[in-house]
């Protein structure tokens, strides 16, 4: 295994290329991965580990510690998840209360998204869900993919052998 750490200038600034027999896999790079993958070099006395940045790079451009993950993903699949445990709970207020809660005009888009697909009854956030949500909320897809996959099943246009839909 080769851990290669590089400065790359996409969305999340500084991340970690990762080659591993399953292929490769980029992931956010902060000070306490950083570290870690210093931990893990040592370990392993037969394996490397290459830093192409500075330690001032290091210092002065990588965040501390990893952004929530609420924060830097989209937030439909939560708002379906949480809407699918309690059907009458207001999602926005709920995930206000979050410790780093997400920002409103994220929250909005979510929304949106769920009124547009067809997964919740209505423009308020105390909708409740749609036959076609609650069947989105079961399935672990992107929700667009989830709700081709419901419909598909629904006008008999899917092979039965579909492996998403074939746990079901």
């Amino acid at each position: 295994m080769l851990i290669m750490d590089y400065k790359s200038w996409w969305k999340f600034g500084l991340v970690k290329l990762q080659v591993d027999r399953e292929g490769v896999e980029q992931v956010v790079l902060n000070q306490e991965r950083s570290v870690e993958t210093i931990g893990t070099c040592s370990i392993h006395t037969n394996r490397q580990c290459y830093k192409l940045y500075t330690r001032r790079t290091e210092s002065n451009s990588m965040p501390r510690f990893p952004i929530p993950e609420i924060l830097r993903t989209p937030l439909e699949s939560l708002f379906l998840t949480v809407k699918a445990m309690d059907d009458s709970i207001d999602v926005k207020a709920f995930l206000s209360r979050a410790i780093d809660p997400p920002k409103m005009e994220a929250m909005d888009s979510a929304w949106t998204t769920l009124v547009d697909l067809g997964a919740v009854e209505g423009e308020k956030t105390t909708s409740r869900l749609t036959a076609l949500g609650r069947h989105m909320s079961m399935i672990p897809v992107d929700l667009r993919l989830a709700k081709m996959l419901v419909l598909g099943a629904v006008f008999k246009c899917l092979d039965p052998s579909t492996p998403s839909l074939s746990n079901r």
